[in-house]
Formats: C-alpha cells, structure tokens, sequence
C-alpha cells in the first residue's frame, strides 16, 4: 500500500511562523511504500513479495524470534528503507538492501532511544513509534533482507521512500521546482552562510501532529549549543546531502510524528550548513534533539555516523575535516548571535534540576547515548574554542556592582536579560542592599520567566491597573 504523509497546506501558503514554503504540496517530496512483513515460522529464510501484502495486521502478534530473516521484494524502486514494528521498543535488527549495484553491506538498526526526541509530553505521541532510522540503500532499491538480532518483535513493517526529485535520468529536478541546496544565503543574524529550509526542500510545520502547537515554540535567549551526529550514511554525495536532510526531516515529522525536523541546524561533510527546525535563522527554537534539553538551546547535527562499528555500514568513520571546520564557523556564529560564552560552562534547569553545563555540550553529556559517537566527541574541544573572542563578557554600567564584588555577575546577567535596569530609573544603581517588595520579588520571576502570557485583571483589590507589576502578580495567581 502507499502511504499518504501528512496533510498540510499547499507551498505557497504561508505557514504558521510566516516561513517561506515550497513548490511542491508538503509531503509529496517521498513517495512512500510500506509492507508488512510476515514472520517466518522459525529462524532461517522466507522472500515474501510485497503484491501479497494485506496490510499492517499480516502476521498479526506473533513474535519474531532472533535470528529470523525474511526478504521482502517491494513492487516498486526507491532509496531508503526503514523498519517499524511493534512490541519490544528495544527490539533491534539488521538490515541489508538490493538497489542497483547490488547487495548492500548489513546495518544494524533500533529505535531511537526515548533521550533523542522532544521533551516527554510536549510534542509527538505520547507512546512513541518504534521505528528505525530510514537507510540510504543507493538508487533503485527493490528489496531487503530482514534479521531479527535482539528483542522480541512483531507486526514488521519495512518502509520504502522513493524521491520524487533529482532522481539520476529522471526530469524532475529539485532545481526545476526553485530548490536549489547547491545555493546558500547569507543568514540574517549570522555571520556565515546557510542552506535554507525553501532552498533544500523543507516542509511546513506538522501542526496536525499529536502536540504540536500553530508553530515553532519560542524563547528569549540560548542558553546552550548541544552537538549531535544524525548516525546516518556518510558516503552521500554533494548533489545528494540535501536529499539526506530531506529524508530526516520526513522521519522525524511523518513517521515519528514530531512537529518538524529535530535539529535547529545540520552541518554536511562537505561544511555546508543547513537550516534545520522552522524559525531557527532569527528565533531561539525549541528543537526536539535532547530531551529535557530542549528550550533555549540550539541542536546541532553533523550529518552521518562517527561512532566506531559497522552500522550503518561504511561508517563509524573519523569526521571530515570540512565538517569539523563547518561545526566550528556555525558555533562560533550561533556565539556571536546569542551572546554566548563557548569556553565557559551555565546553569541549566532541566525538569526542575539545575546543573551546570558547559555552553557547548556534546549530547551524550546530558543524556544517556553514545551521540554525538567517539569520533564526533574527540572534537569537542576544538568545537568549545571555535567561539573565544567571538563575544565580550557584558560589562555592566551599575556603579554599586563593582566586578569582583559576588552578586556583580548576577547583576549583569540580569540587565543582559532586561529582568532590571537598575533601580528607579536609574540605569547606574542596582541597589544591591536595598530590601525586595512583594510587587518587586513577582515583577523579577515573571520577567526571568520571559513575560509569558497572563490576564491583567485576576481580582486583587490592591493591584491597581496598569501598574508594571499587575501582569506578574496575575500569573503568579495562575500558577
């Protein structure tokens, strides 16, 4: 059967954040086949050819038991495959793919761990779906060979995507359509150029996803760059990277059910930096990369797999040089861009926990994965200085908050933040001794939330109307 992705507006309305949008109507970038698989009746070998297919149910609960293998031979050609299925999350697979040079070399595949999305219950299902990352198996991909390596599986699906565009000997082109990934824009707000999301061939906004709000979720600073891999092929061309950003951003919005692409920016290893989530040129984007890593963040992904071992295969490999060297010139620009200190380290609260981060931390350090792989890690260093002297600590103007003086540096995070500037109307005092009122203390937390959204009139007969901190002490009230 095949699939249709997610209904959403056509290009060339506008999208939810104002975002340009495509050519093409969202979701017809893949054409997408999948094919439930039957179980074979013991370990060995079965081919199943997908005419007989008859939806999900094929098979129905049985479980695969290790070592299983199964070909399926899908009745039409494509580029990538990936597995879904259900029951154990922590099933895994091995997978290999006939396209037109052949056999691939074996992958080994899981899920996703449940650390590398959103932030639990604010985006995509609430039971996440067990699927694969989608495997590039070369052009003209006809079959697969499937093998249970662990876990206790059931109801196999294996997906087939087949790009509509840029197909070798085919006329339809992305460039034909106004995508053109080979063309980058100097990004407003930064200092470097990037491929932008209308120019690799995005699509909108999933905001008919299980908790996916209008548009992206916004916050007031960055606090953090977290440096991720994507654990995709690393052999992909310069014509074919950007059908590599395409095919991630179609898992994660159309198979996982995010709002859109994880990463607010990927990095190919050819130094090419790409827009990833919608609004993430000017806006601190929630991404969906880190969990509970989320806000006030920016998810950086290297595009391939540089943790050592076969899978996928061709990979585990050291990184590029270009790519390093992209991964630096985008941190040292996001640095500039937010003010950040890439050598120096924050307080970050994360399910109501602080802990001190480093500004620029590799993923596996803040949840448990081998991401960004040891390869990627072993860079991280270099990543952490691509920033020095790229921004000036903020120097504040608050005469009674001398520097060296041990609340001087949380005056000048405050001001930085616009939470005070300084004490009434004065911008030169801060008035460190001074005692605190109620109006005061509600003013400071609402503003250090980033001013969220309350009524102004909640039944406080001593908050006269239009006072600065009328608003605060209302959401103070609502929560």
């Amino acid at each position: 059967m095949v699939l249709a992705l997610l209904a959403a507006p056509l290009s060339g309305a506008a999208t939810a954040d104002g975002a340009a949008t495509l050519a093409v109507p969202d979701g017809e970038l893949f054409d997408t086949t999948e094919v439930a698989v039957a179980p074979p009746a013991s370990v060995g070998s079965l081919s199943i050819d997908a005419s007989q297919e008859t939806g999900p149910a094929v098979g129905g609960n049985q479980v695969w038991p290790v070592g299983a293998t199964t070909q399926v031979n899908f009745t039409t050609d494509g580029e990538f495959v990936m597995l879904l299925w259900d029951g154990d999350p922590e099933a895994t697979f091995r997978l290999r793919t006939l396209g037109e040079d052949g056999w691939s070399e074996a992958v080994d595949l899981e899920a996703p761990e449940v650390v590398e999305g959103p932030d639990p219950g604010v985006e995509g299902p609430a039971t996440p779906v067990m699927a694969s990352p989608p495997v590039w198996g070369g052009w003209g991909v006809t079959a697969a060979e499937i093998t249970v390596t662990g876990g206790a599986p059931h109801s196999v699906r294996a997906e087939l995507q087949r790009s509509r565009y840029d197909r070798p000997g085919e006329p339809e082109t992305m460039t034909a359509l106004g995508i053109d990934p080979s063309v980058s824009t100097q990004a407003p707000g930064l200092s470097i150029p990037v491929i932008t999301r209308s120019q690799w061939g995005a699509q909108g906004w999933a905001w008919g996803n299980p908790n996916c709000s209008r548009g992206p979720v916004r916050s007031a600073a960055v606090d953090l760059i977290v440096v991720h891999h994507t654990a995709s092929n690393n052999t992909y061309t310069a014509a074919t990277a950007a059908n590599q950003v395409r095919n991630i951003q179609n898992w994660h919005r159309n198979t996982l059910k995010w709002c859109d692409i994880a990463y607010n920016f990927l990095i190919d290893r050819f130094g090419r930096v790409y827009e990833g989530r919608s609004g993430s040129l000017t806006s601190a984007v929630r991404g969906s990369h880190a969990s509970n890593y989320n806000t006030r963040t920016m998810g950086i992904a290297m595009i391939g797999q540089f943790h050592p071992g076969p899978s996928p295969a061709g990979n585990g490999t050291p990184v590029p040089r270009a790519l390093v060297d992209g991964t630096r010139s985008l941190i040292r620009a996001l640095a500039v861009r937010w003010s950040l200190d890439t050598q120096g380290s924050t307080i970050y609260n994360s399910s109501g926990t602080n802990r001190r981060v480093p500004v620029v931390v590799a993923h596996r350090d803040v949840n448990s994965t081998t991401c960004p792989g040891n390869f990627g890690y072993a860079h991280m260093g270099e990543f952490r200085t691509a920033g020095a002297g790229a921004v000036r600590p903020p120097v504040c103007s608050f005469r009674d908050a001398p520097v060296g003086d041990y609340f001087s540096e949380a005056a000048c995070w405050l001001a930085a933040r616009n939470i005070t500037t300084g004490w009434s109307g004065d911008t030169t005092t801060f008035a460190p001794h001074l005692d605190v009122d109620r109006a005061q203390m509600a003013a400071f937390l609402w503003r250090a939330a980033e001013r969220p959204d309350a009524p102004t009139r909640c039944g406080f007969a001593d908050v006269p109307t239009g006072r600065y901190y009328e608003q605060a002490t209302c959401w103070l009230k609502a929560n």
